[in-house]
């Protein structure tokens, strides 16, 4: 499940104009991807879903969260 994740925060980032490889930043633990989402300004939505992964969230509920945002094509 977790590739999935990392393969919807992936589509996410690419859609918000990070371009290159995300490899190094997408192998670190949820914090950490999100700090780094959110030096590199992602969304706060975006950062805030995965800075609760595994906490507050589980990873099917991330993962539909990421899933439900890409398939609208737009961040609320």
């Amino acid at each position: 499940m977790r590739d999935q994740i990392l393969h919807e925060i992936a589509i996410i980032c690419h859609a918000e104009g990070l371009t290159g490889d995300l490899t190094n930043l997408l192998n670190k633990p949820p914090l950490v991807i999100a700090s780094s989402l959110q030096q590199l300004r992602v969304s706060n939505l975006i950062v805030g879903i995965v800075a609760s992964w595994g906490k507050a969230l589980s990873d099917n509920e991330v993962l539909q969260m990421l899933k439900s945002i890409n398939d609208k094509g737009t961040i609320p």
